[in-house]
């Protein structure tokens, strides 16, 4: 159905306060997030002169949820201060059973309904599959939707995963599943908004799921953004629904020296971003040369791209910048991974806790590093981890227009004052870690020359819902070492 032809509802179901801030509150994406995406398709139908229908569900009485009268019941302020076309009450959860939608709909000649509100895999889906069935085409708004964590005999899931797979479920032969930025560019562009179908849906599972697979991260299309005056370069990877994964690199590091074989791990199941900071490589501005100054840059990244909530993955001193991040951002971050990282000084004259010595920063900070720098940094002098480190730099060679740009000496500098400035016991986030309430996974190689693994268990035992791993014969690159087993913990972490 082209554009032209198209004669849409926005159906805004059941924001109600008990899904806001009451017994039966939202929990992924963030309540917070969900709302604001749907104040905003609110404001983009109301422009575009697209009718917007709203539903409130109510329960008799002795209902200990959305108990029609009480305040859990009413549709939260924002929505009902909001213009709207129709109120829809029901009390199942199809907004067509036993309502007057229908009849409604038919009057104005509507043929096509954007779907979003609460939840994601009860109403919003249930909706969806009928309006499909009475001949609406149906576009489903996932970032602007919310689902509940579940567990009964029949097992448990976790909201995430209940609102990824239904996201999945819906794209493949119900609604076009789309975020509220596409859905919005959509109704000013006029393009149109497609579903999948069930077979290529499944002959993609088939095909990512064999090892002659193309790597989402050699292929990934590099971006550009306009952030606080800078440009900022970055590459957005994966299924666009779920809670999006923003990875921190290292001291000297870029985009291109993420190992493939891991982000496309963590990339066939979460959305991912890659970026390269403000005037490091292929993006443009002044480095900052502080943490918090990192830190800010990485909220100011996931804002232009819409994101209000992110899991952090920073790796060697990009580890540290995501600590300065759940410190100075908490409300941004929902999880977070340290790898191969430190929180600046740690007390302790043990022999796993010494810090980089002047040979290992000679090699770190020479103009230009060669593969053998990188098998000396990053990897044990056993053989079995010299050839992991070999078959990780075989990897990163994969991409046409990897290193194109590097890491200049006023970029890593400021990286490096930045990284002294936790150097001392006095500035050392370590004693701060306690104020952080977010679950951590701290992960390390046994023998990390870079950042002392012993800084690992340190910042495990002070993070109050800290985990930590500790991988055999490795060490400051375990993670491209133990790729895909390591991608599969974050997995599991993340969800």
């Amino acid at each position: 159905m082209s554009l032209a032809s198209t004669r849409r509802a926005l159906v805004v179901i059941d924001v109600q306060n008990e899904y806001i801030d009451g017994r039966f509150r939202i929990e992924h994406p963030a309540v917070e997030q969900s709302l604001a995406n749907i104040h905003r398709a609110m404001d983009v139908a109301e422009r575009h002169g697209v009718p917007i229908v709203v539903v409130q569900h109510l329960l008799p009485p002795t209902a200990p949820i959305f108990a029609e009268g009480t305040p859990g019941a009413d549709l939260h302020p924002s929505i009902a201060s909001r213009p709207h076309a129709h109120l829809v009450r029901k009390c199942l959860p199809s907004v067509f059973a036993g309502t007057d939608l229908r009849e409604w709909l038919a009057r104005r000649e509507i043929n096509t309904l954007a779907i979003c509100g609460y939840m994601t895999h009860q109403c919003d889906e249930s909706t969806i599959r009928q309006a499909l069935h009475e001949g609406y085409q149906v576009e489903f708004l996932a970032d602007a939707a919310g689902s509940l964590s579940y567990a009964n005999k029949a097992g448990q899931a976790s909201a995430e995963q209940i609102h990824s797979v239904a996201c999945v479920v819906l794209q493949s032969s119900y609604a076009a599943v789309v975020s509220t930025d596409e859905w919005s560019q959509a109704l000013g562009s006029g393009r149109d908004l497609e579903r999948d179908d069930v077979f290529s849906s499944h002959q993609r599972a088939l095909s990512l799921a064999t090892a002659g697979t193309a790597s989402r991260t050699l292929s990934a299309e590099t971006r550009f953004v306009e952030v606080s005056g800078a440009t900022i370069a970055y590459r957005d990877l994966g299924p666009r629904h779920g809670t999006p994964l923003v990875m921190i690199n290292r001291f000297r590091g870029t985009m291109d020296h993420w190992d493939p074989l891991l982000v496309d791990r963590i990339a066939a199941e979460r959305r991912v971003i890659l970026f390269d900071q403000p005037g490091f490589a292929r993006s443009v501005g002044t480095p900052p040369d502080h943490l918090s100054g990192f830190a800010a840059n990485v909220v100011a990244l996931a804002r232009a791209l819409g994101i209000a909530q992110f899991d952090a993955f920073g790796f060697s001193m990009g580890g540290t910048v995501a600590l300065q991040l759940l410190l100075d951002h908490p409300r941004a971050v929902r999880r977070a991974v340290v790898a191969g990282s430190a929180p600046g000084h740690v007390p302790g004259d043990l022999p796993s806790n010494q810090p980089a010595g002047q040979e290992v920063w000679s090699v770190a900070t020479k103009p230009v590093n060669s593969d053998e720098d990188f098998l000396y940094l990053f990897f044990e002098p056993s053989p079995a981890s010299q050839q992991a480190g070999r078959d990780y730099l075989a990897r990163l060679a994969g991409r046409a227009d990897a290193f194109s740009h590097q890491v200049d000496a006023q970029a890593w500098q400021a990286q490096l004052k930045s990284a002294m400035g936790v150097r001392e016991a006095a500035t050392s986030l370590l004693p701060r870690l306690k104020e952080i309430g977010h679950p951590v996974l701290v992960a390390n190689g046994r023998h990390d020359i870079m950042a002392p693994t012993y800084a690992s268990y340190a910042m495990a035992q002070e993070l109050p819902r800290g985990w930590l791993k500790v991988f055999p014969d490795a060490g400051h690159g375990f993670l491209f070492q133990h790729a895909q087993e390591f991608a599969d913990d974050v997995l599991r972490f993340l969800r």
